[in-house]
């Protein structure tokens, strides 16, 4: 039977075979392409999401970081009022202090030595020891509630990095 055949059927049947077999890697290169392109539409899509989730991360951490650091300027700022407060009484105690202090100078009858009362002299370095006492009592009471609210706030701060 394929002697029946012409040469040029032959030619024309393996030409036809060839273009059919060129046709078929066509379409399978057409398709891998296309699943290329979805590939790389589905990573870019992955990648802008993993982007934008990051972003948020981010930006909730800072949040969260400004509203540490608020809340510490806050608290040093009512440790400072509470500070000022208490300077105030102390003032106020100084200036009765300075008062029974000037009326143990002017009473004669108050301890044994007249002007030169040594019980005053006592009563006035008492109360400019309690004084110095009181001021530096003050300062670092200060310094600690700063201190501590600072830690405070820097270990909230580490915590939140640390989840």
């Amino acid at each position: 039977m394929m002697a029946l055949l012409s040469p040029k059927v032959w030619v024309a049947i393996a030409f036809a075979a060839l273009v059919a077999i060129i046709g078929l890697q066509q379409v399978r290169v057409s398709n891998a392409k296309s699943e290329l392109s979805a590939l790389r539409t589905s990573y870019a899509q992955a990648a802008l999401k993993a982007e934008q989730e990051a972003r948020a991360k981010e930006t909730a951490r800072e949040q969260e970081k400004q509203d540490i650091i608020d809340s510490a300027n806050k608290q040093a700022e009512e440790a400072i009022a509470a500070v000022s407060a208490a300077d105030a009484a102390a003032a106020s105690l100084r200036q009765q202090l300075a008062k029974y202090s000037a009326a143990i100078r002017k009473n004669p009858g108050v301890g044994k030595g007249g002007a030169s009362n040594p019980s005053a002299d006592a009563f006035d370095l008492f109360s400019r020891l309690l004084a110095g006492m009181d001021d530096a009592a003050g300062e670092v009471s200060l310094y600690a509630d700063r201190l501590r609210i600072a830690g405070i706030a820097c270990e909230k701060q580490y915590d939140s990095l640390s989840r």
